[in-house]
């Protein structure tokens, strides 16, 4: 590949003409900053909404989980009664 003011060449076996289109620019290396902001404030409301979806999900977890905590202490609360009436029971048939 060579350039020079008015042309470039490249290492092909293709002769004829080529017909090249596009924005010439001084500086190859320029940064689009509104296209880049434009993807930033994209890509920061997708993690935005990311963000409150998860919290959401965790809100949700919490509470189910703060339920299943309440249904097993009533289990063992339950449990604990069936056997404390077991013990009454056992210690009734054993004095007869």
């Amino acid at each position: 590949v060579a350039t020079d003011a008015n042309s470039f060449t490249v290492d092909s076996d293709y002769e004829g003409q080529v017909f090249i289109y596009g924005k010439e620019v001084d500086d190859f290396r320029g940064v689009d900053y509104d296209a880049l902001s434009m993807l930033n404030i994209s890509a920061t409301q997708e993690l935005h909404r990311l963000i409150q979806d998860l919290q959401e999900e965790i809100q949700d977890l919490q509470e189910e989980n703060a339920q299943i905590i309440n249904v097993n202490a009533s289990f063992q609360d339950q449990l604990d009664m069936i056997n404390v009436r077991l013990n009454i029971q056992e210690n009734s048939t054993a004095a007869k």
